[in-house]
């Protein structure tokens, strides 16, 4: 967490670390001073409105975390953040859930940078049914996804193959973070990882290694899934680039089938 009185320097020393940038090679492609690297990282000189974005640019930081450098220069955010019910973000939700409920009978959700789901279709319902109550969030689809998957009275208590499955998002968490040294994400990997470690898996997956299917235990049933994550790699506005879709597909046909059977209660209560 970056001192207060140096939070810019020490934001900027995070964010070159994690790039694999030395102060040399920075200043090289940006044309600023080595020297004056040194003195903006320790705290001895402030930088312009434009200088720090020419760093931001150059070490590929994300638009929400580019505002944080702003402001802990001292000047003005890129754009003002909406929360996601604003109604200026009515067309982000519009774009996002034709593209969520296109993927039904199966689920699919929408997440911010922490992983926390923002929008879900109604079939995401088939995880979220098996949660704590505490584990959903106040909108009720579901809190973060990695405490879902790994907390002990989440689908960890469910999830027939769950060693490789915590093992995959553990490393998710990791590479976030290396990607993008946010305190928020440290502090969620420390947690998960906190959570008791499931012993190695001795039964090979019966889909193969070239994907990762979990295996979800639901009444008499073993389900299996794979999922895909996509981003929106050409948006300029944040509210999008932010964005990470979910999508769940059903591994075997005996999965498919019962979701098809699982989502017709959604479109039975959508007639009543």
């Amino acid at each position: 967490m970056p001192e207060a009185g140096n939070a810019f320097g020490d934001l900027l020393r995070a964010w070159r670390r994690a790039q694999g940038v030395s102060q040399l090679e920075l200043s090289s492609s940006t044309g600023v001073s080595a020297r004056h690297l040194s003195f903006l990282e320790t705290g001895r000189a402030t930088p312009s409105r434009a200088m720090t974005l020419r760093l931001a640019g150059e070490l590929k930081v994300p638009a929400r975390e580019r505002n944080t450098l702003l402001i802990a220069a001292g000047h003005s955010p890129d754009y003002v953040e909406s929360m996601w019910e604003a109604p200026e973000m009515a067309t982000v939700r519009e774009v996002v859930d034709r593209i969520l409920y296109s993927h039904m009978p199966f689920p699919a959700l929408a997440t911010d940078p922490m992983r926390n789901i923002v929008r879900a279709n109604p079939s995401v319902a088939i995880f979220t049914e098996q949660l704590a109550p505490h584990l959903l969030g106040d909108n009720g689809i579901g809190g973060n996804v990695a405490r879902m998957v790994l907390h002990p009275e989440g689908l960890s208590t469910h999830l027939v193959n769950l060693a490789p499955i915590r093992a995959a998002m553990l490393e998710y968490l990791r590479a976030q973070l290396s990607a993008r040294p946010d305190p928020r994400i440290a502090a969620l990997l420390l947690e998960c990882e906190s959570y008791p470690s499931p012993p190695a898996l001795t039964e090979p997956d019966p889909h193969g290694s070239v994907l990762l299917s979990g295996q979800l235990r639901w009444g008499d049933r073993i389900l299996s899934f794979y999922s895909t994550l996509l981003t929106f790699g050409t948006a300029t506005n944040p509210a999008f680039t932010d964005l990470t879709l979910d999508l769940v597909f059903p591994a075997d046909l005996d999965t498919a089938d019962f979701m098809r059977e699982f989502a017709t209660r959604f479109e039975t209560a959508a007639v009543n």
